[in-house]
């Protein structure tokens, strides 16, 4: 049987040094590492408010169960200047605010290493980023 019939395809010249089957589509590398890179600031935002509204709903939910905030005084080590035996409001905007800055550094960090990290394998020439038609 014909190879070029098979493939669908020409085949490549011999002059080519390496050359890709005829039935791969090569993306330039430009736009592997656009496509799978996260949005800093997006990524930073989102991890910083679902970190707030967690510890929203912990402190709701020790509230109900205990009555108090009593049970939330691990935090007075973790975040600065929190006061767990403080009204429930209080705690709960001032654990928002501690949770939501700590959530917002830690996913600008998170996104830039997953960035940095991507270009790397990119550049690299990792495998599964070329697609099989």
């Amino acid at each position: 049987m014909n190879d070029d019939l098979f493939l669908m395809a020409p085949k490549h010249s011999e002059d080519d040094d390496d050359p890709l089957p005829p039935t791969d589509t090569e993306f330039p590398i430009g736009s592997i590492i656009i496509r799978n890179q996260l949005g800093p600031i997006r990524f930073a935002l989102a991890l910083g408010i679902g970190w707030g509204l967690l510890f929203v709903i912990m402190a709701i939910i020790i509230a109900a169960v205990n009555g108090n905030t009593a049970a939330l005084a691990v935090f007075d080590a973790i975040y600065p200047g929190f006061d767990a035996t403080r009204d429930l409001v209080y705690v709960i905007i001032a654990g928002f605010s501690w949770s939501f800055l700590y959530g917002v550094i830690s996913g600008l960090f998170i996104a830039l290493l997953y960035n940095a990290l991507v270009r790397q394998f990119v550049i690299a020439g990792g495998d599964g980023y070329e697609t099989y038609g």
